[in-house]
Formats: structure tokens, sequence, C-alpha cells
């Protein structure tokens, strides 16, 4: 029965068809530019199908490449792996194969029936299915597939079963589908072979790779699934000069900075040095300051050093091959200012951290009574911070971020300052002190609000990423850490309105129920109440002056709006001794000791004239750090640890941090967008 159906099928094919017996191919080159015709020096052909290759000979100058593939077969299928009769089905291979995607497949089948088609990968695993019951003759299929790989296509009626090899080299449009397109005429689509050169096979339809080599130009490649006599003309590139790209330059400090580059091209040849180059007047080349940073193509980084402070330089990252070198565009930076000078310059400056510093409670109070809803919008700008609806473009929350890093750049500017100019070692570690302890302070609202931010380390506005949460905290806890192992107790008199210990001790409590950490934010909180320097001020809700039980606050100023927002006296209480015992009773409440937890809030309670509570849940201790610190800056933050904050923001949790200014999106390409917005 098989010899029977092969000849039936021979004799429909034409008579031009069965007598080829080769397949001319012809290969030209031109250049890209001038489109003069050109000599290549040979031709690799690779068959990918086959995984098989050659090399083409060139015969002539400015003569085609001309290859003629003889000795043509004639076979009916390829990788037939389970035969049954072939009089009753027969698949003739899928043309193109491999194929990109998608492809089309013939089968023949003798009579009427049911016909199915299971598409498998190599491991035997299912990629897709066809039944249905089809007429006797030629049916055409398309077969897609979102995979890449080897597959399996058996075909089978209820007694013959027959599969064939397919590949695919690309995704389809569709998932994995075998779709039926229609009876078709006898288009038997046979394959041609060739065994011309040792090694080396072709059928119709294998996908080929051509590539053309030429001494001076960039090889080029043409790939193409051959079934008749073709020609190729390969547009030649001369070799030419790497092509590169400057990045923003980053962690700007006075005399270094880091320059960054990307390679994208190598030109045709091998990148042999890459790097930044740097002057003062612009459009740097090597014949200024260079850095040179590695070979070949990809992203890279070049230190900058020798840089004078506070001075405009201009950059730009560079590539060399053999063709010369390639600069990408200029980008320009400022090095940090100079450290201060005198010890007056530094004390004035931490003075201005601490008048700044009043300005930025301020603001946060305000804020955060607004956003957790505490209190209504005052007036129309504050309208989407009240109902949630801020975008990266608020000017609140731009000033929320701008501000505390203006103050957090001067007490970089004191700390570095310091360690150069003051000579004796008590005088600068105070200054260094009460510097680290504000600028942990700042990072702590940061870390809230904004989630990850930047720790930054220089004293102008540096182009570094987001540090994580972690990260921050790590930061707030080292630098309250430091401070409250130099802060004094107390200050004399006239210094009165600096930092004390207690102060940075309350700052390392927060980080720590920040991060759940309740043991470590029971140690210092406790260390203020065993203190006995610290009492509950008599009227809980009216503050006239700095207290017993007052950290570190500072009188209202002439802020109208701000002032009319805080109705808790006339001095402002930035950190007080509430605080401690609220941490100590959440702490406690959370590692099990909830009798000593109980008798902190009672505390609190009975300075009130309330009645004693007689058990505690975490509602009633939620409701006593809302009661005590309301208006004080840490509402929200009270309400997302305690897992009331979903309601306030109508129930959308990425709004728990506020978009990053987009200010400063736009001006430091190393910072990401907060989730959502």
């Amino acid at each position: 029965m098989k010899k029977i159906y092969l000849f039936l099928l021979l004799i429909s094919l034409s008579f031009s068809v069965f007598s080829q017996t080769q397949i001319h191919l012809n290969f030209l080159a031109k250049d890209a530019q001038t489109q003069a015709t050109l000599t290549l020096d040979s031709i690799s052909v690779k068959n990918i199908t086959e995984d098989c290759d050659t090399i083409l000979s060139i015969v002539s100058a400015n003569e085609p490449v001309s290859w003629v593939i003889q000795n043509v077969t004639w076979p009916l299928g390829i990788g037939e792996i389970k035969a049954g009769s072939s009089a009753e089905i027969n698949i003739n291979q899928n043309y193109p194969n491999p194929f990109r995607g998608e492809t089309n497949i013939t089968i023949y089948k003798k009579s009427a029936g049911t016909l199915k088609l299971l598409l498998t990968d190599g491991s035997g695993r299912k990629l897709a299915d066809y039944q249905n019951k089809l007429d006797k003759g030629f049916h055409s299929f398309e077969i897609s597939s979102s995979a890449i790989g080897v597959f399996v296509l058996n075909v089978s009626d209820s007694k013959n079963s027959k599969s064939i090899k397919i590949i695919n080299s690309g995704k389809g449009h569709a998932s994995n589908s075998i779709k039926y397109l229609g009876q078709t005429p006898d288009n038997s689509n046979s394959m041609l072979k060739s065994s011309e050169n040792s090694g080396f096979i072709f059928y119709l339809g294998n996908e080929m790779n051509y590539t053309a080599h030429l001494n001076g130009y960039i090889d080029q490649t043409i790939i193409d699934n051959p079934t008749t006599d073709s020609t190729y003309t390969f547009s030649m590139t001369l070799l030419s000069l790497p092509s590169v790209e400057t990045y923003t330059v980053t962690d700007i400090m006075q005399n270094t900075a880091t320059g960054h580059g990307d390679v994208t091209s190598d030109g045709g040849e091998t990148v042999t040095a890459r790097g930044v180059c740097w002057n003062t007047t612009g459009s740097p080349t090597l014949a200024d300051n260079f850095a040179e940073d590695g070979t070949g193509t990809g992203p890279f980084s070049s230190l900058i050093t020798g840089l004078t402070a506070n001075t405009p330089y201009y950059v730009r990252a560079y590539a060399t091959n053999t063709s010369g070198t390639a600069y990408g565009d200029e980008v320009t930076f400022t090095s940090s200012l100079p450290l201060l000078t005198t010890e007056t310059a530094i004390q004035d400056t931490l003075l201005y951290c601490y008048s700044k510093l009043q300005d930025y409670y301020e603001l946060l109070y305000l804020f955060d009574a607004v956003y957790s809803n505490t209190v209504a919008a005052p007036d129309v700008s504050w309208t989407d911070i009240y109902t949630h609806a801020q975008t990266a473009e608020n000017a609140k929350i731009l000033m929320l971020w701008a501000d505390a890093f203006d103050i957090i750049y001067k007490t970089n500017l004191v700390i570095q300052s310091s360690e150069v100019v003051i000579t004796d070692p008590q005088t600068q570690n105070l200054v260094k002190a009460q510097a680290k302890a504000i600028r942990a302070y700042l990072y702590y609202p940061l870390v809230n609000w904004f989630g990850e931010v930047p720790i930054e380390q220089g004293t102008s506005e540096g182009v570094i990423p987001r540090n994580t949460i972690t990260e921050v905290l790590a930061q707030i806890i080292q630098d309250a850490t430091e401070a409250s192992q130099l802060l004094p107790l107390s200050w004399n008199v006239n210094d009165n309105f600096r930092i004390p210990q207690s102060f940075a001790k309350a700052l390392l409590s927060r980080a720590f129920l920040y991060s759940n950490n309740y043991n470590e934010a029971l140690n210092p909180a406790q260390q203020i109440i065993n203190s006995s320097m610290y009492a509950l001020n008599v009227d809980p809700d009216n503050f006239t002056s700095a207290g017993s039980e007052i950290f570190w606050g500072f009188e209202k100023s002439n802020n109208t709006l701000f002032n009319a927002f805080f109705d808790k006296g006339s001095f402002v209480p930035v950190i007080r001794y509430t605080e401690s015992i609220l941490v100590s009773a959440e702490a406690l409440y959370n590692t099990g000791n909830q009798t000593s937890a109980l008798n902190y809030i009672n505390m609190l309670i009975n300075r009130r004239g309330l009645p004693f509570l007689t058990s505690l849940t975490s509602d009633q201790l939620f409701q006593q750090w809302n009661t005590e610190l309301a208006k004080e800056g840490s509402m929200f933050l009270t309400l997302k640890r305690f897992g009331k904050a979903l309601p306030i923001v109508q129930g959308l949790q990425y709004k728990f941090l506020l978009p990053v200014p987009m200010f400063f999106i736009m001006s430091n390409v190393n910072l990401t967008q907060n989730a959502g917005y």
C-alpha cells in the first residue's frame, strides 16, 4: 500500500518540479553608504534546522558568489517517529520549519472520520490538541506556540498514528493552539534535499543563516528559508567608532564624584578602553582629566577625582576601538560646598539647623493632623492632603521632603567641619552629637512618610538611590545612639534651647518601636523614666513653658496657620515624657507583660481624672496614644502601627506612603517612585 501511495503522489507533482535537480543561490555585497559593489572575503552558511554548516568560496572580484545545490531528492517526510498505515494518514512536514510562532501543515486522510492532533513538548507535556470529524482528502492546519523549542506533532485516527518533529524559534501571536484552516487541493509540499558538501544537507524550507565577511566592514547576516532560486544582497557597513552614552554623575563630594556611562555598540571592533573624562570648560576629551574602567560594551562607573569644592564640572563618557575614540553627551555637576573653616561658622550653622527644625516641626505637625483627618484642611492648598488625592507634584509633599533634606545637608556640613576644625574633643563631641540627633529626628518622619529614602552623606544634593527602610532605621539608631552617649542630661540656662540626652534616647525608642523591636524600644524609654528627671504635666493639653514633662520644644512663632491649629498652649512639645510612658506600655503589652503595661496607661488616665482600667486591650492602647499625642506629628504612623489607617485612606494601602516629589525624581535618575503613583 505504501509504494502504491508514493507512486500516486509523485504522479500528482508537475514535471518541472519533479525534474528539478538543483537550486541556485546568488550572493551580492554593496557598501551601505555608497552602494558600490564589494568583493566579499567569504560567506559562512549555517543550516539552523539540520545543525550543519559550510563555507562558500569567492570566485572573483565584483562577481556575485553563486552556490548550486546538486543531487536533489524528494523524501516524503522528515523525522517520522511512529508510522502506521501511510495509506490512511500522511503528514507533510510543516513549512517553514523551524518557524517563528506560526507554521502550517497539510495532512492527507484517505477516508472520512475522526482525526486527532496532539502537540507536545520534548518532555511529553501537552501544549495543544484538536479533534474533529473530517472528510477524506488534504486538510490544512495552523500551529501556533508561545513557547520556543522542539515539539512533537502526533496525528491519529482510530487505527493509525504518525508523528513529526517541528521546531519553534519565536513566540506566536497566541498561546499554544492548533487551528483548522480547511480542506485544500493536493498540495503536497515535498522537501528539497542536497548532499553536495560533505556533512552538509539541505531540505526545502530549512532555516538558513548566511553571514558575509569582509575586512574593514561589520559582518552582516541574512536569515531565510529558501524554496526556489534566490539572490541575496548584503548591505555592508564600515567598521565605525563605538556608541557610548553619558549618565548623571552621582556621589558628589568636595573632591570626588562618580561618573557613569554605557557602551551601547562597539562599532564592529572590540572596545579596548572606556571611562569618563572631565574639565571645567566644557567638551572634555582624553586630553583633559580622565578615568579608565574596563573594556567591551555595557554600563560602567568611574571615580572622578581631584575636584575643587563648589566648582562646576563637565563630564563625558568615552569608548575607544581601533577606529578611534567616541564621546557621549555632556553632563554637568557642581562639587560640594567647602567645609566651614571656623568654629564660629560651625556653631552658626548648627543654630540655623535649630531654627529650621522649628519650621519643619510646624509643617510636620499640621501635615500629620490633616492627612490622618484629625483636623480639616485649613485652606484649599491642603485639600488634596485631607482627601488623600495627593500626586507627586503636590507642593506640601515637596516641602516635607525638601525641607528635611536641606537641614540634613547642613548637619552633615556641621559634622564634617567639626572633625577638621574643632580641636577640643569635648566641644567637638557636643556639636556633632546635636547635629546627629537632629539628623536622626529628620530621617524618622522621612522613612515614615516616604518609606525608602536616600541616606545623604554630602553637604549638597546628591544623585544617589533610595536606601531600604532597614538601612534608614539603622542610620537613625546609629545617630541616636552616638548622640545619647555624648549629649548632657541637661544644659545650662543660656543653652536651654539645645537638645538633651533624653531627646536622643526617645528617638531610639521610636526607631525600635517602628521596627516592632519591643525589647529594644523599652530600654531607652525605661532609662528616661527611671532617671526621675521628668514628670507628667498637671494639665495634659496645655503647655505654657518648657516644664518638667518636655524633653525639647519651642515657643510658638508668628506662624498664623500653625498657631490656629495647635491648641495645646503656647509652648510646642517636640518629644515629651508622655511618649516614653506610652512606648513602655506598648512594648510591655506586646512582650506579654500586660500588668506593667496597664500600670503605665493608668498613670495617664489618672492624670485626666478618669476611672482606672482593670484590663488592657490593643484598642485601648491605641486610644491612649490618640488621646495624648494627637496633633503632635505621630498620629498617622500610630494609625498604621495599630492597623487602623486603611479606612482613613479609603482602602488604598499604597497611600500609607506619599509619592516621592516629582522635582527630585526628575533631577535624580537614581530615584524611584513609590508604588501606586
